[in-house]
């Protein structure tokens, strides 16, 4: 099949300058815009991407139907199963090769990784509107001290925008670093602005409170990438006396959907980049979970995609900000907690799932924390064998240690699903530590006496 042509996207630097025109537009305008990029999107990927061409040939739609936001229901919703393990070849356009676009790997914060790839104009697109964010986040005088502690994997999308900031390499930090190591980081340069997930926001906390110290000098903390708890913000507050906290909504697939409201809690869907569906939850009565739509990315298009699992309350109230995007009043996410040490001191949860998603023959996973000297690991295995099952239990283990050979134990449970947090709840966390804070910090206290 003949290579086509993306439709054409504004150059680089007209990026921000659209964003900022569309935020001013009515939401009358906004539908217009969307079903304009809905029909190009829809187009292309029948005609380009095979998975599309298969799956809305199976179904009898065709791109010629959608002609309005409305009927975008025409469509069938795809979830993960439906993208994940396919060959690169069926991802992205016909005569197309990988190396023409980014891969992304997510890094397995819902239990179960996907692969997808993304072009250049969408992450371009998205790097502008993190910038225009944070310039509003910041009343139009940005920090200029900064840290990011992040995936600096090369295959994730935090590592693609960081490297076209004009951020510094050294306030970029592996969020696979030990939480003191992190910590050093923070006294050693003193940032304003700290952006990271809430994971590393817990560790850095508990790390502050239990050497009595207070990070008053940072103002802003972007938190991302995962659900930013009531406990953590909690203790953040504390920790961080005078930091005002503010999230976004992205992930691989989507991209960033939606960000905190420069003036409140709310977040503003970006409603010229993503068109988000609300469809009634199966499992939780009375909500709603998200439906997303990537408007921007052709190489891996993403169409009324199920797969993120949030459950989110939309309201199309007028916001007195400005901004004339709909806003996200209600948010439950990816919740990813972290993993707790002998000695109290806290690693990021990557630490073990950027392990296991590269480990064949998992099909999903849940890391359970419920004593302070051992987790458990529950498996969906993709062979139902029971010598491959010890095989691949051997494996885990093994590369488990390598990075983590701290006193934990580590015990591996074979499930054909992950569980729910608690029974009729939507949340499947992929990380779940049972700790309380305080036997945490008493841990924490035993181990003072080693602290320089």
């Amino acid at each position: 099949m003949k290579k086509r042509e993306a439709p054409a996207a504004p150059p680089p630097e007209n990026y921000i300058n659209t964003i900022v025109t569309d935020s001013r537009k009515t939401r009358d305008e906004l539908r217009e815009l969307q079903t304009t990029q809905l029909k190009k999107l829809v187009s292309w990927a029948y005609e380009s991407v095979p998975f599309y061409k298969k799956k809305y040939d199976e179904c009898g739609v065709h791109p010629s139907e959608i002609n309005s936001l409305d009927d975008i229901t025409k469509l069938p919703i795809i979830g993960k199963a439906d993208l994940k393990g396919l060959p690169a070849g069926d991802l992205i356009p016909s005569g197309s090769s990988p190396d023409e676009f980014k891969l992304l790997r997510t890094a397995g914060s819902t239990g179960e990784p996907l692969t997808i790839y993304r072009d250049s104009h969408s992450i371009n697109r998205i790097r502008d509107y993190n910038m225009w964010i944070f310039y509003r986040w910041c009343s139009g005088n940005p920090l200029s001290s900064v840290l990011y502690i992040m995936t600096v994997s090369d295959t994730s999308l935090e590592r693609m925008l960081l490297s076209r900031f004009p951020v510094e390499e050294d306030r970029i930090m592996d969020v696979m670093l030990p939480t003191h190591v992190h910590f050093q980081y923070l006294q050693r340069y003193v940032p304003q602005y700290l952006s990271t997930y809430p994971s590393v926001i817990r560790n850095l906390s508990i790390e502050l409170l239990r050497r009595k110290k207070r990070a008053d000098f940072v103002k802003l903390i972007h938190s991302t990438a995962e659900l930013l708890d009531e406990p953590t913000k909690d203790m953040a507050r504390t920790a961080f006396p005078n930091a005002r906290i503010v999230q976004s909504y992205g992930s691989h697939e989507g991209g960033l959907m939606a960000f905190q409201c420069p003036l409140h809690d709310y977040m503003h869907i970006c409603s010229n980049s993503v068109y988000m569906e609300v469809k009634e939850d199966e499992t939780v009565k009375g909500s709603t979970h998200a439906i997303i739509t990537d408007l921007t990315n052709y190489a891996t298009p993403i169409i009324r995609y199920a797969g993120m699992g949030d459950l989110i309350k939309k309201s199309d109230e007028t916001c007195p900000c400005g901004i004339g995007y709909p806003l996200i009043t209600k948010l439950e996410g990816r919740i990813i907690d972290s993993i707790i040490l002998p000695d109290g001191t806290g690693i990021s949860p990557f630490t073990v799932t950027l392990i296991l998603k590269e480990i064949r023959g998992i099909h999903k996973f849940q890391i359970i924390q419920n004593e302070l000297s051992s987790i458990e690991i529950h498996v969906v295995p993709v062979s139902k064998s029971t010598g491959e099952r010890k095989e691949l239990e051997l494996h885990i283990i093994q590369e488990l240690k390598k990075t983590i050979a701290r006193g934990l134990e580590f015990k591996i449970n074979w499930v054909t699903e992950i569980q729910a947090r608690k029974p009729g709840s939507h949340k499947v966390p992929v990380v779940i530590c049972n700790l309380k804070t305080e036997e945490i910090l008493r841990a924490a206290k035993k181990d003072e006496d080693d602290i320089d």
